[in-house]
């Protein structure tokens, strides 16, 4: 148990964004949970918001293939809290601004406006990376200049090292099995 459920309830109701590196099941699988709290929250009419406006949706960042999964999940789990999907690719090696949103549709420059105003993230750029078919590291700017990278799962990559330089904090994921320790 992580807590009360007054106390799941709040980190679940209050969560803004939900970033997945790549499909592995170690991965993306908690987002299950989630939202399924997240519907739970919404049956008994309990949200961030106030009871007489709708939830906002969970913007989810991720491999395109998470769309479908999360899709697929909520139609035969029978979820209807409501999200947001970005694509990895559409922020890949360039810089997501919210202010530059304006070409995007209406329901994605709302959540991205959203973030900043909430959490204060002033840009956030991904990068592909070699562990698996659409595999992602993402750098993220708060507006107090606070940088963070995160590596998720991958090899040594040029391109995440560029983009990650003068990071404040730099969470690199990595795994080795038993077999190949010193």
């Amino acid at each position: 148990a992580y807590g009360s459920g007054a106390q799941v309830d709040q980190v679940v109701g209050g969560l803004e964004c939900v970033w997945i590196s790549h499909m592995h099941a170690d991965h993306h699988l908690g987002l299950l949970t989630i939202m399924h709290e997240r519907q739970k929250l919404l049956t008994r009419g309990l949200h961030v918001d106030s009871p007489a406006s709708p939830p906002r949706p969970l913007l989810i960042v991720g491999p395109r293939e998470l769309c479908n999964w999360v899709a697929t999940f909520r139609r035969l789990a029978g979820l209807h809290a409501p999200f947001i999907f970005i694509a990895n690719d559409r922020l890949q090696e360039k810089t997501w601004m919210p202010s530059a949103s304006a070409g995007w549709d209406p329901k994605l420059r709302g959540a991205i406006e959203r973030l900043k105003d909430t959490l204060g993230v002033q840009a956030l750029q991904t990068v592909s990376v070699k562990h698996c078919r659409d595999a992602w590291a993402v750098v993220v700017r708060h507006v107090s200049g606070l940088r963070i990278a995160y590596s998720g799962d991958c090899r040594p990559s040029e391109k995440f090292a560029r983009l990650g330089r003068g990071a404040h904090v730099l969470i690199h994921e990595a795994t080795f099995e038993e077999a190949l320790q010193e």
